[in-house]
């Protein structure tokens, strides 16, 4: 079974690059960045605005927070602990990437190619991920504990 996962990620990696950037710490850059990927076949922008905690809050949330809590990282960050119980488990969340990608696809809305505040285009990686690690998901997933929400 291992070498059919490698053999089948090994090929889902030479058809694809993912750029995973969050809007607070790339900046100007993004501008270029994206120009480069548009221009070679499969190369990927999945930006997160302000930040990465945008796609883990995502995991456990349909709809955006208040505006309030949108206006930066440093309102992201302490987020997580206050709506989670123990903030996001890294071992146990990621199996829920596929109610993750639902979330964020739902509330996701942007201003030209770049996502809103609040808002993260990491569901799109998710959806490519997806074929790759369902059967693992359903498996693992009744062994995780759920997130309790505060």
């Amino acid at each position: 079974m291992e070498r059919a996962c490698r053999s089948q990620l090994s090929s889902y990696t030479k058809n694809r690059v993912w750029f995973v950037v969050d809007t607070d710490r790339w900046g100007a850059q993004l501008h270029e960045l994206r120009l480069e990927c548009g221009q070679r076949k499969n190369w990927n922008v999945a930006q997160s605005n302000p930040c990465f905690e945008v796609w883990l809050y995502f995991h456990v949330k349909g709809q955006l927070p208040e505006a309030v809590e949108l206006s930066g990282c440093n309102h992201w960050k302490p987020l997580l602990p206050r709506i989670i119980q123990g903030g996001f488990n890294s071992k146990h969340h990621p199996a829920l990437i596929d109610v993750a990608v639902r979330n964020a696809k739902a509330a996701y809305q942007h201003e030209g190619y770049l996502p809103r505040r609040g808002c993260t285009q990491l569901w799109q990686l998710g959806e490519d991920l997806l074929p790759l690690v369902r059967k693992d998901q359903e498996v693992l997933r009744p062994k995780f504990f759920a997130p309790v929400l505060l």
